[in-house]
């Protein structure tokens, strides 16, 4: 009986941890995607070597920064969102930027 208490115990342990991990996975990929549209939209860079080289450029302009928190706090707030688990983690985060 402790056996199988034991086995019933680990099994939901490596479920929370798998589908936990692809959730995070999943929501990360969202908040990239939109990180590259906010921060396109407001900074026409048409060459950038990656989304850090883009973020950065758009953070040194002042327009681009705030335009770019008000639409990332936006999509955050969407509905694509409502099943992350860091959602709440992504728009405090994205509300502390300095405008």
């Amino acid at each position: 009986m402790k056996v199988l208490i034991v086995l019933v115990v680990i099994l939901a342990s490596w479920c929370s941890v798998t589908f936990g991990a692809e959730s995070l996975h999943q929501c990360n990929k969202k908040f990239e995607s939109s990180m590259r549209k906010c921060f396109k939209k407001w900074w026409d860079f048409k060459s950038y070597k990656d989304l850090n080289h883009l973020r950065n450029t758009c953070m040194k302009k002042k327009s681009c920064k705030r335009k770019a928190k008000k639409c990332l706090i936006k999509e955050l707030k969407g509905k694509e969102y409502i099943n992350c688990p860091l959602q709440q983690t992504y728009i405090k985060s994205v509300d502390r930027m300095v405008t």
